[in-house]
């Protein structure tokens, strides 16, 4: 018998005893199915469609078919018109109303953008939206406009108790600021209007003051 022969065989043989073994054995191999692979499946979906049930950006306070759902978000460094700034300057807990409600939340942030001398701005407005991941809280905040070289505080509603852990392994302590910047820009002549979605993390970062601690 030759060597390929050989080869054939053990193959043959090989696959025979497996398909034998897994026949002997299908009644381990179900319970094991159903105690191990099941649940870890469900753990898997559960962990991936809370954190994708999160992810719905909009700037505004119901999602609806005319609202545009952004997907995409720069960093603060991203506007090459204008250097934009942003401090976290103070969060305020919510506290419990008589009926149990959190009110009085919110988080205060110093804004500022200063205009590059290459570009003509001439207007900067922004809107605000505090959102978690993992953990759907979401608070939209005011718009406003933004002067050259002037800073602008604003306070964003924040009425959610955290940290909180949502899925075990998963602990929530700060929502993430996003901004919605329009701004216009004049080119030849003629006014150029542009908008940017930004992301600020708040993660490692610290208010300068707390209240209601």
């Amino acid at each position: 018998m030759t060597k390929k022969s050989i080869n054939k065989t053990e193959n043959k043989n090989g696959k025979k005893n497996l398909w034998t073994w897994i026949h002997k054995n299908r009644l381990l191999i179900l319970i094991v199915t159903f105690l191990v692979v099941v649940p870890l499946a469900l753990v898997i979906t559960s962990y991936v469609g809370t954190y994708v049930g999160s992810q719905k950006f909009y700037f505004a306070e119901e999602l609806t078919d005319d609202v545009e759902r952004i997907r995409d978000f720069d960093s603060p460094d991203s506007i090459s018109a204008f250097d934009l700034s942003i401090e976290w300057t103070k969060l305020a807990h919510p506290t419990e109303d008589e009926e149990g409600n959190l009110v009085g939340g919110y988080y205060q942030f110093l804004l500022r953008y200063d205009a590059d001398e290459n570009f003509d701005v001439q207007s900067v407005r922004v809107t605000t939206l505090l959102q978690t991941d993992w953990a759907r809280m979401r608070s939209l905040g005011s718009s406003f406009n933004l002067n050259d070289g002037v800073d602008r505080a604003t306070n964003v509603p924040f009425n959610h108790e955290l940290p909180t852990r949502p899925l075990w392994f998963v602990n929530v302590t700060e929502p993430t600021l996003y901004l919605k910047i329009e701004y216009t820009i004049l080119s030849a002549g003629n006014p150029v209007e542009k908008v940017a979605y930004i992301e600020y993390s708040l993660r490692d970062l610290n208010p300068q003051t707390v209240e209601n601690a």
